[in-house]
């Protein structure tokens, strides 16, 4: 099949997952579907640049991965064609959903779909945006629905795409990184919901106290993990609870920084605000705006005072200082993650695991 005037798959230059990473899923896609069938042609490199306009390398980036996981070979004189009649035996397919918010998370939904593709589930990634009003665009999932999938999974409980995979009927899991959420759903779609477990705070605790800090300042734009504060204070430490301003309905990772930015610049900058001995920032983009409003201010964190964050690889906190680090293991919870997809999917039924962050000392601890 050649001289095709379409591509059965969209690629666009906006979308978080890469344009190669985009063409080698929606390959599999119009394999997987039928679109392309063994034996068949497909479009040459230069045919597969234009349709997508984009230049020859993301095409070429493409087969090079569809080559060596056997979904296409590459024959002198006719290029690349369907390569292996087993491939379109998937065991099953899952929808995976990712919110991006400014927060990407590209790279936790690449480990869960190749965990999954490796047991032989035909996965389909599809990030939803949320607009500055809140609003989520759901096109992208539903168009993705109208496709028959046996289970699904979106990395934050969402309701409107949760009440999206209960009305196309289509078991789901929902992920969260707290270890509860406002919200739930009670339908009979839903199997569970993946959270994290407290275990790290142990760590952080007893790396704070041989450090001798006595004065904490928790930071955080909601009350959500103030129960950590509580452990820090039944622990014999003085807990100032500080809930930076988030001036808007609907939040967002940008106003979560700012917020933080003009609390940090009018407390610690003019006003000359005594610095804790520690400082402990329970979300990253919080940590980042209020780290870089004291650093814009010339307020250097002296290296006696310590600064443990939670960090996520996909924020780059701006501000060059020490820091411990409260981290993200995004393989570690692919893999909790897809262990309980691929029991669902099995008709195994186990308990709804917990995925956990992991502390990481650093050189202010």
């Amino acid at each position: 099949m050649t001289g095709c005037d379409e591509l059965p798959f969209a690629v666009a230059r906006d979308a978080d997952l890469g344009l190669a990473d985009q063409m080698v899923s929606g390959i599999k896609q119009a394999i997987a579907c039928g679109h392309w069938s063994v034996g068949d042609r497909l479009p040459s490199l230069n045919e597969f640049a234009k349709l997508a306009k984009t230049s020859r390398r993301i095409p070429k980036t493409a087969m090079q991965r569809l080559l060596q996981e056997g979904w296409v070979a590459s024959l002198p004189r006719k290029g690349y064609i369907v390569a292996n009649p087993n491939i379109p035996m998937w065991k099953g397919r899952v929808l995976v959903v990712f919110v991006s918010d400014g927060n990407t998370q590209v790279g936790g939904a690449l480990y869960l779909r190749d965990v999954l593709e490796r047991n032989r589930y035909f996965v389909q990634l599809v990030f939803v945006r949320s607009a500055a009003d809140g609003a989520f665009d759901l096109l992208p999932l539903k168009t993705a629905l109208l496709g028959k999938f046996d289970l699904a999974f979106c990395h934050r409980p969402v309701r409107e795409i949760a009440d999206s995979f209960a009305e196309a009927r289509v078991p789901y899991v929902l992920g969260c990184a707290r270890t509860r959420t406002e919200y739930l759903p009670r339908d009979e779609y839903y199997r569970g919901c993946i959270c994290s477990d407290d275990g790290f705070f142990v760590d952080v605790i007893a790396a704070i106290r041989k450090a001798g800090v006595r004065r904490v300042a928790f930071v955080d734009f909601h009350d959500v993990f103030d129960r950590y504060a509580a452990r820090l204070k039944s622990a014999g430490f003085a807990v100032e609870v500080i809930h930076t301003p988030v001036d808007a309905a609907v939040v967002t990772p940008a106003r979560v920084r700012d917020g933080a930015a003009r609390f940090f610049a009018a407390r610690y900058g003019a006003k000359g605000g005594r610095l804790p001995d520690a400082f402990l920032f329970i979300d990253d983009y919080v940590a980042d705006g209020a780290l870089c409003a004291l650093g814009r201010l010339g307020v250097r964190i002296p290296r006696d005072v310590k600064v443990v964050t939670m960090y996520n690889e996909d924020v780059g906190l701006a501000y060059q200082a020490d820091f411990s680090r409260i981290a993200v293991d995004l393989a570690a919870m692919a893999d909790v993650t897809a262990g309980y997809l691929l029991d669902l999917l099995a008709g195994r039924r186990t308990p709804v695991p917990k995925t956990s962050f992991c502390y990481i000392s650093g050189e202010t601890l």
